[in-house]
């Protein structure tokens, strides 16, 4: 699914296939296919591929941005820096101090 959010990032249409018939609409593993039609049997590969282009517009490129907006982050300060903040704070240390502690140490 990580895939499917980097090819989103710019939304286009896509299209799912559910070979398996996966009972997927309430499972958030597939929360992904929500941005393009799902088709379920090869039968109606042809006539989705179709209509892709036309409900993309209509509906699904509002709902990738969603999706794009909720994935990705984005703002001025590197990810890395936020990252290991996120670190620091999830082991009990704060950015700040480890800030004061290595600007003593130099």
């Amino acid at each position: 699914s990580s895939q499917v959010y980097e090819f989103l990032y710019r939304p286009r249409p896509c299209l799912f296939l559910n070979s398996h018939q996966f009972a997927w609409e309430n499972d958030p593993n597939f929360e992904h296919w929500k941005a393009g039609p799902v088709v379920s049997s090869p039968s109606g590969l042809a006539q989705a591929l179709r209509d892709t282009a036309t409900t993309h517009a209509t509906h699904y490129e509002a709902i990738q941005r969603s999706m794009r907006d909720r994935s990705f982050d984005l703002s001025e300060r590197p990810s890395s820096m936020r990252a290991a903040e996120a670190i620091q704070r999830f082991a009990g240390s704060s950015p700040r101090r480890a800030l004061i502690l290595r600007s003593s140490a130099a």
